[in-house]
């Protein structure tokens, strides 16, 4: 079974981040050198709809898009050009990988 807390977490954790960025104070640098907070907050909520269906009722093709979701947050938005605010990022998706391999390995390709 995929572990659905770790999975609700992290993306609870995500949501809280990219919403604080955009609602950051006028003036902060919040510019990214990917895709930037909205597409990572949309990203998010997308895969909170996903997770929500899984556990009505799991199925194999939601567990690809939660894999591929985590890979379009991580890579998507890749970073952002002011430093401290790409070390929270990064600090951010600490365990994403580990709950991506996870999800990959319930997953039949």
């Amino acid at each position: 079974m995929v572990n659905i807390d770790g999975i609700e977490n992290k993306l609870l954790e995500l949501e809280s981040f990219f919403e604080k960025v955009i609602n950051s104070s006028p003036g902060f640098d919040d510019s990214s050198y990917g895709a930037g907070a909205s597409y990572g907050l949309k990203s998010v909520r997308n895969m909170k709809d996903i997770l929500t269906k899984y556990k009505k009722k799991p199925q194999n093709k939601l567990l690809k898009y939660l894999y591929t979701g985590f890979t379009a947050v991580t890579r998507g938005v890749e970073g952002f050009n002011n430093h401290e605010l790409s070390e929270k990022f990064n600090r951010t998706c600490d365990g994403i990988y580990e709950l991506s391999q996870e999800i990959n390995a319930h997953i039949k390709w």
